[in-house]
């Protein structure tokens, strides 16, 4: 078993937005969605799906079947697996691996995932002490808000924020005290814990 350190990035976003997680090789890839949302800050309110690597092809390119797909009964012969049975380092193998998370089919936030390390976990030990299979030990800026539109929309709001010029629908919108900014990694680890527990799954 090892220890996998990868950097996600939530693409087109600005400032950037990335998150830089210790997790353990042998999770599933229906655990590490859970991990991304807390790390991120996501709600998990939306459907998702993990496309492989290496080219970058959301919607055309192999990916895995979410817990939703087989729920829904949809034709899985088009997947090349299903995120409860395929494992982390399956598709993550040698650093520079890359395999890509969309969130929210609607607004369509597209995340890029690289490996950047490998570890044996004998010699580097567990994430945490609480047994939790993943910690966060980096990141940058606020997760995106949800429903805010994508990418464009976001950025738009992010810099109508900065400037003090955003509509008074958006402004009304917009929670008091947000801040784009802000980041915490302790807050981060909180959510994969709670997430975790509540779940049952890591």
């Amino acid at each position: 078993m090892r220890l996998l350190t990868v950097r996600v990035d939530v693409d087109e976003v600005k400032p950037a937005v990335w998150r830089r997680i210790e997790v353990r090789s042998d999770v599933t890839m229906a655990q590490f969605h859970d991990v991304l949302q807390a790390a991120l800050g996501w709600a998990d309110a939306h459907l998702h799906r993990f496309t492989l690597g290496p080219k970058k092809d959301i919607w055309g390119g192999p990916y895995l079947a979410s817990e939703w797909d087989v729920e829904e009964g949809d034709d899985l012969d088009e997947a090349s697996g299903v995120e409860t049975e395929v494992v982390l380092d399956q598709v993550l193998r040698a650093p520079d691996d890359r395999v890509f998370y969309v969130y929210d089919f609607g607004d369509d936030w597209v995340h890029t995932i690289k490996l950047e390390k490998i570890f044996e976990l004998a010699t580097s030990g567990a994430p945490d002490a609480d047994g939790s299979l993943a910690e966060c030990v980096a990141g940058r800026n606020a997760c995106p808000l949800e429903d805010s539109g994508g990418p464009w929309q976001y950025n738009e709001l992010v810099q109508g924020h900065k400037a003090r010029t955003l509509p008074r629908e958006l402004a009304e919108w917009v929670l008091p005290g947000w801040d784009p900014a802000r980041f915490s990694v302790d807050e981060a680890n909180v959510a994969i814990v709670v997430l975790s527990k509540e779940n049952e799954v890591l």
